[in-house]
């Protein structure tokens, strides 16, 4: 596939916030990126139990991680082997925008049908 032109959006709503709570703050949050040269490689992967380094395809930067809904094996996110990560939600997708890779995602069992899109 060639380049694609994408867009990531990400709003939250934030209910029963009084008036003190979001003074400083819009609600909704909204972000929003537009990538004109998007690589759109989504793969459907199984993490290996231990470390699987992912490789960021040439022109991608972007990754949205998404595990299975049910997923409960932990899933710590690195940039290398002796890193000592950061915990991701095991069942809620992550957005990166990333400038290098290789990335190391550490877990501590198989987990399959893991979808990795790359934008």
């Amino acid at each position: 596939m060639g380049a694609v032109t994408a867009r990531a959006l990400f709003q939250a709503h934030i209910d029963g916030l009084t008036a003190m709570d979001v003074s400083t703050l819009p609600v909704p949050i909204s972000a929003a990126w537009t990538m004109d040269q998007a690589v759109g490689d989504i793969d459907i992967v199984t993490l290996a139990s231990g470390t699987t380094t992912l490789a960021m395809p040439t022109g991608a930067t972007m990754l949205v991680i998404i595990p299975p809904p049910t997923n409960v094996t932990p899933i710590v996110l690195k940039g290398a082997a002796g890193d000592t990560g950061v915990a991701l939600n095991p069942n809620c997708a992550t957005v990166l925008a990333l400038a290098i890779t290789p990335l190391i995602l550490q877990t501590t069992a198989a987990i399959s049908a893991v979808r990795l899109i790359w934008l």
